[in-house]
């Protein structure tokens, strides 16, 4: 069942106001590290998370955990990875304020997964995504950050993502 426009802009809102777009980097058993796509969503309202995660149609769904439960109430987590998290990124896109890190993680998708797990070698575009990993981790720090440093995509007027051009040696610093 398609979602209706209005429910995406509702499941779009939320990732913006409580939940996360990553590129998440990990030491891996092949040589280098290694990159995986997450998107989650936290509230401590079960039924919100679980709505969202019928309308996105993927996922897991667990039980937060609780720095101080005096003082925190239960939270729910929904969280998905791979090619479920691009998935997730592109259906949301034209309603993401989070857009900028949507579409960096959408660029990092074909590089990550047109690898597959490269037995005893490394992934031949780290370079690549160490890159979009840094300017990810650029979008959600906290607190004042260089705007014109981030590369947001564009969406045209029929919906379409229109990814920027990365030349060689552009925002690497």
């Amino acid at each position: 069942m398609t979602p209706l426009e209005s429910d995406l802009g509702w499941a779009a809102g939320l990732i913006d106001g409580e939940g996360h777009i990553c590129l998440e980097k990990k030491r891996a058993w092949a040589p280098g590290p290694s990159f995986a796509p997450r998107v989650a969503v936290y509230n401590c309202n079960e039924a919100i998370v679980t709505r969202f995660a019928r309308i996105v149609g993927c996922g897991t769904i667990r039980l937060g955990k609780r720095k101080d439960p005096t003082k925190h109430r239960q939270a729910f987590q929904w969280r998905v990875g791979g090619q479920d998290a691009i998935a997730v990124c592109r259906l949301l896109l034209p309603y993401l304020s989070k857009r900028d890190q949507a579409g960096l993680l959408i660029q990092a998708g074909p590089l990550i997964l047109s690898a597959g797990r490269p037995r005893g070698r490394q992934n031949p575009n780290i370079a690549k995504l160490e890159r979009l990993h840094r300017e990810l981790r650029k979008l959600t720090k906290r607190g004042p950050r260089n705007e014109e440093s981030i590369t947001l995509p564009m969406i045209s007027e029929d919906r379409q993502l229109q990814l920027p051009v990365v030349r060689r040696g552009e925002g690497d610093g």
